[in-house]
């Protein structure tokens, strides 16, 4: 006989990995919203009493975004609000997002452009 195995998984929204995921997207979100061609490379990594965010952004010159205010709306949302959780909004927060590099900006830009 020949079998095939499926496997899947389903977690809440309180799961750390979807908590990690919506982060990733609101920052993406605010970036759009002040450039619709921005470049996103984002990771975040939550734990116990810890928020990590790295990676690197390409966005037009003059924007700020604040990166640590959307992370901890975004997990205040969520209902992450008390200590006692271990993991809350006013967790430590590392923040490790950077300018992209113009090399790998190049090389995107012109992925862009090959593909319409």
């Amino acid at each position: 006989m020949n079998y095939k195995l499926f496997t899947s998984e389903s977690v809440s929204a309180s799961h750390p990995d979807k908590i990690c995921d919506q982060i990733s997207d609101a920052i993406l979100d605010e970036c759009l919203r002040h450039d619709p061609h921005t470049h996103t490379a984002i990771e975040t990594l939550v734990t116990v009493n810890q928020i990590v965010l790295a990676g690197e952004v390409k966005i037009k010159k003059g924007v700020r975004i604040n990166y640590e205010d959307i992370a901890r709306s975004v997990i205040k949302n969520l209902g992450y609000t008390k200590e006692i959780y271990n993991f809350s909004d006013k967790s430590p927060l590392l923040c490790s997002i950077h300018h992209q590099s113009p090399d790998i900006a190049m090389g995107v830009d012109d992925v862009r452009l090959c593909h319409g």
